[in-house]
């Protein structure tokens, strides 16, 4: 199979945050990792790292290859663009990018017979802090750094084995899928699992065997055509975190959806179902706080209790039948400004992108912060996109 690349740049204007791209790529894995491989290498200044146990390093290649075959192919295209053999290299090409960009997000997931369109539609918010990765890392910024988020990619991937997807993908954050959809109608998105226990969690913050959270929504696009094939698939795999805990949530054209999560042990796992109605997620344990009526006191609207009774309330606020205008308005309400804030955040955060996903159709619509102006906020347009 040969590959064909199209590129095009979607959205760039002076003094905006973002560069936003468009990239289609058909062609076999090993192809497909190595033209995103070079354009890390290349264009981003990406590194590969080198995993300091040689044990480890070979059981995590074993067990990408017996348990995620498409991947590992990926991940031989990801190493030669490095010029290293994957067979012989001592990095370790899981995924690649910055590990540590702190995520928060909010994120609804519509079955079909509450929207307009009778399609399931998930609404994604992505909110980060308007820095360079390495003043996240307490480090000096260099002349030629890049905030986080600030070059996104929507991309669509047609490989020759494994489903279809069109995802948010960032090169310097996880350099994998974000969130996404498959061409099976099945929707995915991870978030921060605990902005409020932070300190419960104990990440490895190096090298692991099995799925690492950057990892997990592209493994579920795949390989899964619904909701219970992901269930299955998490439960049959071994995760663990280098960095930040996240939680998930996966949805399919049916209308079945459920949030996985881990307790703070990482030793039990938790599926928290939709029932086929509207599920809301935001950046504390769902398993934890089933029922908003029990959620602790909020500090200011900002915080993840807060925007999950925002969202409730907005979409209680609305028809029983919700448009893609009133999804976006009800996203918009939580979109993240200084006057949420009892004290200005510092650094500042912002909604960097606002997507949503068609399970009727495989299609995004997104839409991406340009920058403040006086007392609101400049973001550009939806654009949209489909899988063929």
């Amino acid at each position: 199979m040969t590959l064909k690349i199209s590129e095009h740049i979607i959205h760039r204007k002076k003094g905006d945050y973002v560069t936003a791209r468009h990239m289609k790529l058909w062609g076999t894995s090993r192809e497909i990792g190595f033209q995103l491989g070079k354009i890390a290498r290349k264009q981003y200044s990406v590194l590969a790292v080198t995993n300091p146990n040689p044990t480890k390093n070979e059981c995590q290649k074993k067990y990408i290859q017996q348990n995620y075959p498409v991947h590992f192919e990926r991940m031989k295209g990801f190493a030669e663009a490095f010029g290293e053999s994957l067979v012989a290299t001592d990095k370790d090409f899981t995924c690649f990018g910055h590990l540590n960009g702190t995520i928060a997000c909010s994120a609804v997931f519509y079955p079909a017979e509450f929207t307009q369109t009778k399609t399931g539609i998930l609404s994604r918010n992505a909110d980060l802090p308007l820095i360079a990765f390495q003043e996240i890392m307490g480090q000096k910024p260099s002349p030629d750094s890049k905030s986080v988020l600030s070059n996104p990619y929507v991309i669509e991937i047609y490989p020759d084995k494994g489903y279809a997807s069109l995802s948010t993908f960032s090169f310097e954050l996880y350099g994998l899928a974000l969130d996404g959809i498959n061409s099976e109608g099945l929707v995915v998105s991870h978030l921060h699992a605990d902005s409020v226990n932070t300190s419960f969690y104990k990440p490895t913050k190096g090298f692991g065997v099995g799925i690492n959270e950057m990892l997990a929504v592209q493994l579920l696009l795949d390989n899964c055509k619904n909701a219970e094939e992901a269930k299955k698939l998490l439960l049959l795999n071994k995760h663990f975190y280098m960095f930040l805990p996240t939680h998930l949530i996966v949805a399919d054209k049916d209308g079945n959806s459920f949030i996985w999560e881990y307790s703070p042990n990482h030793n039990e796992e938790f599926i928290i179902s939709g029932n086929q109605k509207i599920q809301i997620i935001t950046n504390f344990p769902v398993h934890q706080f089933l029922h908003s009526k029990n959620f602790p006191t909020s500090i200011d609207d900002s915080c993840p209790f807060a925007r999950f009774k925002t969202l409730e309330k907005a979409i209680k606020d609305n028809s029983k039948s919700l448009s893609i205008q009133q999804i976006k308005n009800i996203n918009s309400t939580v979109f993240i400004q200084d006057k949420m804030c009892t004290k200005p955040l510092v650094p500042p955060v912002r909604t960097v992108y606002h997507n949503l996903y068609d399970t009727g159709n495989s299609s995004m619509e997104i839409s991406f912060y340009r920058k403040d102006d006086a007392d609101h906020q400049l973001r550009t347009k939806y654009y949209k996109f489909q899988l063929k």
